[in-house]
């Protein structure tokens, strides 16, 4: 009898494990090298110049030396602002001055493109930009 009413228990609860939603996979960590000595123009730039993480990703940009990580338009690309699709994410995060040896960690929850460059003197211009690409 306790084993008929265990099987009905079930049989009832059945319905609702199967309209739960799947678990999210865990969040992963994208790390950048920011200013790398690897790098050719006095280590301007970011390793890997793309990364393409998941809602909920977290970056953690790591500096070789003074540097930023700012989101902003690329070069040129500043008079199409008002033309940017929606899905480009500007002003989404400004590390500020990084010195090395220090890092600088964001967590991304909107898909889009988020271009990011180095925002110190001339970096930019000498190829200091990167791009973060969250799908979802």
């Amino acid at each position: 009898m306790r084993a008929l009413a265990l099987g009905f228990a079930l049989l009832l609860l059945a319905p609702i494990a199967l309209a739960l939603p799947a678990p999210r996979p865990a969040a992963a960590t994208w790390d950048v090298e920011v200013g790398p000595p690897s790098l050719p123009f006095q280590s301007l730039g970011f390793t890997p110049s793309v990364v393409q993480a998941a809602p909920g990703d977290t970056i953690v940009f790591h500096f070789h030396g003074s540097h930023t990580a700012t989101t902003g338009l690329d070069v040129g690309t500043e008079a199409a602002e008002g033309s940017a699709p929606a899905e480009l994410h500007l002003n989404a995060f400004d590390s500020g001055t990084v010195g090395a040896g220090n890092t600088f960690r964001v967590t991304l929850t909107e898909p889009g493109a988020y271009l990011y460059y180095c925002k110190l003197g001339n970096h930019r211009n000498m190829g200091m930009r990167a791009l973060i690409l969250v799908n979802g």
